[in-house]
């Protein structure tokens, strides 16, 4: 009994044995029939996001606006370099992942107005800072770049017979850029805005002076608001229109002191027009007006502001088709 036991348990174990066998080899082979048929689809390099979407609308806008074309493509290339990216695809004939690398690049390099007769090439290359891309002119030139700029540098009406001239220069004090008229010595390229008299039906030059502010009792989130304006203050309730005017040199100036302890706010709205009416359209020039704040004080501090040197509105403006030099 013990014998036919030692023998039915040896032959169920034979059984067992070649059962497990025949199992694990059908896993196996279906295992890496299946692993094959999932390697084998075709791994895509990535879109760009921008391709991917475009024309699809972008959500969240109204009226409705789409997503244009991307800036860039993606090019294969056989070597891992600057600025490529890699994807891993599937190799058949190796039977595993191998890196494939793509180069990613702008699809347009020139940029600017190449086809007005005053604009002048600025040179752009990708250079390495800590290991980091940034673009910039050291280095660049019309034999080795990456990107050109086409810098207009005549503005307004090339016959005319004015000419003003502005450009960047660097503060001796802050070693800040400034834009400014007619700079002694100019960083990087100049413009100049040509015109006549006779191009306008009307100029505007003039000075606001708004005089001392003491102690504006403005605060972190309510500013006191100082009205500008040189040439054209439109309050609420009230309707213009302004027609091909040359605005030039229209300033406006205000001193703003502290003498009590606090912090004060104030904001400067509008060196030639404030607006807080409605203004159903504007032509014409806007030419070097600004706004020039002198402050002081001798207690508490002052947090003054500035906005636009040209014009400042916060009112209705319709359609503005104007040129725009050298405001401050």
């Amino acid at each position: 009994m013990v014998e036919i036991n030692s023998w039915i348990g040896k032959k169920v174990k034979k059984v067992m044995n070649i059962t497990f066998l025949i199992t694990f080899a059908y896993l196996c082979f279906n295992t890496v029939a299946l692993a094959q048929d999932a390697v084998n689809v075709e791994i895509k390099p990535p879109a760009p996001t921008l391709d991917t979407l475009k024309g699809q609308p972008i959500p969240d806008t109204d009226p409705i606006r789409y997503y244009p074309e991307s800036a860039y493509t993606l090019t294969k290339v056989d070597t891992k370099g600057d600025n490529t990216i890699t994807v891993y695809e599937w190799d058949k004939t190796q039977n595993k992942l191998m890196p494939v690398y793509y180069q990613v690049s702008l699809k347009q390099t020139e940029y600017g107005e190449k086809t007005e007769t005053s604009a002048k090439p600025i040179y752009f290359k990708w250079v390495d800072v800590d290991g980091n891309k940034r673009l910039t002119q050291d280095g660049a030139s019309a034999s080795d770049y990456d990107i050109v700029y086409y810098a207009k540098t005549e503005y307004g009406n090339p016959n005319g017979d004015k000419a003003l001239k502005f450009g960047w220069e660097k503060n001796a004090d802050t070693g800040n850029l400034e834009f400014k008229q007619d700079p002694a010595t100019p960083v990087g390229q100049t413009i100049t805005y040509k015109y006549s008299e006779s191009d306008f039906s009307k100029t505007e030059t003039n000075n606001l002076d708004k005089g001392t502010i003491e102690n504006p009792s403005g605060t972190s989130t309510n500013h006191t608001i100082i009205e500008g304006g040189a040439a054209i203050n439109n309050q609420s309730g009230s309707t213009t229109e302004i027609d091909n005017v040359l605005f030039k040199d229209n300033i406006t100036t205000a001193t703003i002191t502290s003498n009590t302890s606090g912090a004060k706010y104030a904001d400067v709205l509008g060196g030639a027009i404030y607006n807080a009416g409605d203004i159903t359209s504007i032509t014409g020039a806007f030419v070097n007006n600004g706004i020039d704040i002198t402050t002081s004080k001798t207690s508490g501090t002052l947090n003054i502001y500035a906005y636009g040197g040209a014009i400042a509105n916060t009112g209705t403006i319709g359609d503005i088709n104007a040129d725009f030099i050298g405001n401050y």
